[in-house]
């Protein structure tokens, strides 16, 4: 229940910059999108959108006085690297290929969630696990990430997506 409760204004806070950050958003370089060609289909590579500023221009969520009250693991937006809200990556620097890969996974799980349960999920997923590294949605995207730098292998991140929210 606290969970939903606290969901909504995410997906609010998901939605809001979203929508005031992707007018000055680049789309991917043709590079990055034959690099990550094997991983992530076509439309993805495409429709993803990045926004690069240092400092990061958002305000923190919204659940941020709660995750201190509860003594929750969470960092600090001013030590984060990059955040994505649906298919917009907001960066404060030029990202690795392997920061990029995390964030697309991001993307992925938007897609087949929505805005409103990727929120839930992952405001669950912090009140459950208490820490951010734990959070199903980012243990996943870590987890991919790892793969793609050690592997090598090429694979289906919408299947491995699909395999972890449809058990």
């Amino acid at each position: 229940m606290l969970a939903q409760l606290i969901a909504l204004p995410v997906a609010a806070y998901i939605t809001r910059n979203h929508h005031r950050l992707i007018e000055g958003a680049a789309a991917l370089p043709t590079a990055q999108k034959r690099r990550l060609a094997p991983y992530f289909p076509e439309a993805i590579l495409n429709t993803v959108r990045v926004h690069q500023r240092d400092p990061l221009p958002i305000p923190h969520p919204p659940f941020t006085s709660l995750v201190r009250k509860l003594g929750l693991s969470y960092p600090d937006l001013s030590l984060t690297a990059a955040i994505t809200f649906g298919d917009l990556i907001v960066t404060r620097e030029p990202m690795s290929i392997s920061l990029l890969f995390h964030e697309l996974v991001h993307v992925v799980q938007y897609r087949q969630l929505g805005i409103s349960a990727f929120a839930r999920h992952y405001v669950q997923g912090l009140l459950t696990h208490r820490a951010y590294e734990k959070i199903p949605l980012e243990a996943h995207a870590f987890h991919l990430e790892a793969r793609f730098e050690f592997d090598r292998q090429p694979f289906n991140v919408e299947a491995e997506v699909t395999r972890l929210l449809n058990p």
